[in-house]
């Protein structure tokens, strides 16, 4: 993990998410943080299918995911628009994503994984995040935005035997 430089995010190995960065920078404006109602989907399409909205309007058990991506949810692997922790049934999911959301919730800074999390449905899962504070106030982080690329295991096909051609063994 590593918290991002918010004029320097040299952290953000990944280019698809330093240029969601960029994007989440330019709507600073002299602020601490983007309100989330700056958020306008049209503009994000790049990254539609890998975001996750959640709204943190008191502690973080709290939280609620207001939108989330086609990839998000078919990495979750069940339906979580709309839930908070109750989808998060494993205590695996629990210890292993919220300290990722805490540390943006406290300090109001961005921060980039390079990580492997357990998730209730899908078992270890490896992910390129970014997690992108939100405030309505420019004070409490109310709302996070969250981009992730996982790397889910591709079903195999089944190997056919090779065809012997008709008069050879």
């Amino acid at each position: 993990m590593a918290l991002v430089d918010i004029e320097n995010p040299v952290a953000i190995r990944d280019q698809r998410l330093l240029a969601l960065f960029r994007f989440w920078h330019g709507m600073l404006k002299g602020r601490r943080m983007p309100r989330p109602d700056d958020l306008d989907p049209a503009d994000m399409t790049r990254w539609a299918d890998n975001l996750m909205l959640i709204d943190v309007p008191g502690e973080l058990v709290d939280f609620r995911i207001r939108w989330l991506g086609p990839e998000i949810a078919t990495m979750f692997g069940t339906p979580r628009a709309g839930t908070g922790i109750e989808a998060m049934t494993s205590e695996g999911e629990r210890s292993s994503i919220l300290p990722q959301y805490r540390v943006v919730i406290d300090t109001g800074l961005p921060a980039y994984y390079e990580t492997e999390v357990e998730l209730s449905k899908r078992g270890v899962v490896a992910q390129r995040k970014l997690i992108l504070p939100l405030s309505s106030d420019g004070i409490k982080v109310d709302a996070v935005l969250a981009c992730i690329y996982p790397e889910l295991p591709h079903k195999s096909r089944a190997r056919q035997p090779a065809r012997s051609k008709p008069g050879k063994p």
